[in-house]
Parts: C-alpha cells; structure tokens; sequence
C-alpha cells in the first residue's frame, strides 16, 4: 500500500500543481464610470454606501492607489474587480453584455461586463493565473512524498531487482510524462477559447483532449511497472521458492513445482505497440521502436495446481541461483518447442 500510495499521490499533486500554474483565471468584471445620457442595457438599482464610495473614487483615482493598481484599458478608464468582491458580489450574476448600475437614483452609473480573464488583453498582473504560485508548492510536496517516503530494505538472502533500472527510471519517466500529456490539453483550449472546456463536443475540444489523455494513460504504464518491481523479490529455502510481491511471501513447494522453462519476448510489446500506433509525438514513436528492438527473457515455472509464474531475468540480481536451486531440489527444465 505503502508504494501504491507512494505514486499515486506524487502523480496527483503533480497534475494539480501544474493545473493551478496553467489555469489563466475565472470570469473578471470591467468596471468603468458611465456619464453618457442614454441608457442602452440592463439596468440595476443598488443603494449600499459602498457602491457610491466606488463610483466617487473613480472619479479621482489618483487619490486611490488601490484602484489605480486594478486599471485596465488607456483611452477609457476602466477596473477589474472579481464577481466576489464587495459590493460586487451584491449582484448574483453578471452577464458578458454591459450591465448599468444606477447609485444614488441615477446621480451616478457604472458600466459593467463579465470577461474570462483570458479574453482580457494587458490584464493587471494580480489577476493572471491567480494560484500560479500554489502549483510549485504543490508539485515539490508530490516529489517531496516520492522520494522521502522510505523504500523496502531487502534482507541478504532476498534476490530481487535493481531500483534504479526497473523502479526509479520507469517512475521518473512516468511522472514527468503522465503528467504532461494530461495537462497539455488545458493551455490549448483556453488559448483558442477562453472559459471553454477540453471536454467539449460540440466544439470538437474533447477529440484533441481524448488523444492526449490516451498518450497520458500510456506513458502511466510506466508507473505500474515500476510499482511491480519496486518490492517483487524471491527468495531460496528448503521448503520452496518464495514470491514475495506488494507485502505478500507466497510459497510455491519444491514438490509442487511440475516443471520450468525459459522464453524469450519482447520487452513491453504491448507498450511499444501503442506509443506507434498512438503516439503523437516523435519521442512516443522513437521509445516504441526503442521498447520493439529489446527482448525479455527469463523463466516460467509452472506448478501442478497453480498458475504459471513467470520470472523476468533482465537485471535480476542473482538470477542463475533460482535456475540452480529449481535443479538441486528435482525440478525438470523442459525444452521449448
């Protein structure tokens, strides 16, 4: 669970720090005084106090500096607010076509529409990206939880894996690309279309968004291969071979064992065959051509009332000592047709 746990929450942290980075902002508000004499719009009757102060200290905003920061727009002058703002947030919902807010009878008038902050051109720098800097906190909390949580310690007799081959390479690469092809989507759409969403149909967002999740999914086989390994060991007694895997010490009797053979695969065939067929990428393509040129090769241990066990020899530390102990103890090597 330890290690489960371990890439699971690096890999969400990781896509959510990196998220809060991309994420350009929600809906903005534009607000400017209005001094024209007709009215063309939805109009709003307010009556707070705040709502006067505002309208007053646009008129003089040198005298506000506070407002001066929220300026947007040079041949007219006009502020961003956030819809949650007093006295804003007085008003339950701002539609993209200008509202006008009478104060004070009519006395004065604010102008005032909704925009994704990504449609906003020269938007003031306290409204972009909003929780751009909760994301590297987030995202060294995930690595910070990778590398920190301590990791099994093999016993001397324990034949198992090297880490850095089988369990830290696959979960590095995994991380970096997993996280990257499922977030790609996101500065994408809301480059071409502020506010939309990757999973849109009818603007045909969710084709682009589906293909580089797939591409995501993929590249996350990586961690589960990496989770295979990073505590799979076998061990040598007198009783049998033990397979211990995910904190488990399965024992598989000497005289249970019927016979073992060797084979000889591909390395990750089906990855290979799905970075070429989907790949999007020059670099998924050249690793699939890379995976498809390598073999795998070890042994399969059948036992007369159990399944097959197959044992990856690739990198395995001590590997010719649980093919010598399959044969002191009687076991038939049997030839492969």
């Amino acid at each position: 669970m330890i290690e489960i746990f371990r890439r699971a929450s690096a890999l969400f942290l990781l896509c959510l720090g990196g998220y809060l980075m991309l994420w350009p902002g929600g809906k903005l508000l534009i607000v400017s005084p209005y001094e024209g004499t007709v009215i063309k719009g939805p109009k709003i009757t307010v009556t707070d106090p705040d709502w006067f102060e505002l309208a007053k200290s646009m008129t003089n905003p040198e005298d506000t500096p506070q407002l001066e920061e929220r300026s947007y727009g040079s041949k007219h002058k006009q502020y961003i607010f956030k819809p949650d703002e007093p006295p804003f947030n007085e008003i339950s919902h701002y539609p993209e076509q200008a509202v006008f807010v009478s104060i004070g009878n009519g006395q004065k008038w604010l102008r005032i529409y909704a925009s994704h902050a990504g449609d906003i051109y020269s938007l003031p720098e306290q409204f972009k990206h909003p929780y751009f800097y909760h994301g590297p906190g987030l995202i060294m909390i995930g690595l910070a939880i990778y590398f920190f949580i301590p990791q099994r310690q093999y016993e001397t007799d324990e034949i198992h894996y090297p880490r850095g081959a089988t369990v830290i390479g696959p979960d590095i690469m995994g991380l970096i690309l997993t996280p990257m092809f499922f977030l790609l989507p996101f500065p994408i759409v809301w480059e071409m279309d502020a506010g939309g969403s990757v999973l849109s149909i009818s603007k045909g967002w969710i084709w682009l968004t589906g293909a580089m999740w797939l591409m995501a999914a993929i590249w996350s086989v990586l961690l589960l291969t990496a989770l295979k390994y990073s505590d799979l060991c076998y061990r040598i007694t007198d009783q049998g071979l033990h397979v211990i895997k995910m904190g488990k010490d399965e024992l598989i009797k000497w005289d249970e064992i019927e016979y073992f053979r060797n084979y000889r695969t591909r390395l990750s065939g089906k990855l290979s065959s799905l970075l070429l067929i989907f790949g999007t990428t020059m670099q998924a393509v050249a690793t699939g051509l890379m995976l498809r040129h390598q073999e795998e090769w070890g042994i399969r241990i059948h036992p007369r009332n159990g399944k097959e066990i197959k044992i990856m020899g690739n990198a395995l530390d001590r590997f010719d000592d649980i093919v010598q102990g399959l044969k002191d103890h009687g076991v038939k090597r049997k030839n492969n047709k």
